[in-house]
């Protein structure tokens, strides 16, 4: 038994992401494992929101990007850009959240930039 979200997401992508119990144990479960704070489990949860394209778990999304680490911020605003490109709607905050990632980890910039004109053109496409 896994201990752990970031073990039970890693088993169940092992196996091929084919146990609909497992998948439902980690919806049930990714917005406490993210609360419980633990890093490794915030990087699963991020990929798992992602993979289940889990519209209630855009918030951490944010979350993410908003984060003082570094590299997890990184890793949800660069879900956030794959999201933004496959049709993904957020809601208006996430337009502040990239450009203050830009201002924050100016190396990465580029990025948030590119979320940031996916976000404008699907805007534009909706319009």
């Amino acid at each position: 038994m896994a201990d752990s979200f970031w073990s039970l997401f890693e088993e169940w992508l092992a196996e091929g992401r084919q146990d609909p119990r497992v998948r439902q144990r980690l919806a049930g479960d990714f917005r406490r494992a993210w609360l419980a704070g633990d890093r490794e489990d915030r990087y699963a949860v991020l990929d798992f929101v992602r993979r289940e394209r889990l519209t209630s778990g855009y918030d951490l999304i944010i979350q993410g990007a908003r984060s003082d680490d570094a590299g997890l911020a990184l890793h949800a605003v660069a879900i956030a850009w794959f999201l933004i490109g496959n049709g993904a709607s957020f809601d208006q905050s996430m337009q502040g959240v990239l450009e203050d990632f830009g201002r924050r980890f100016p190396g990465n910039r580029a990025l948030s930039d590119s979320a940031l004109r996916r976000m404008v053109e699907g805007a534009d496409g909706q319009a």
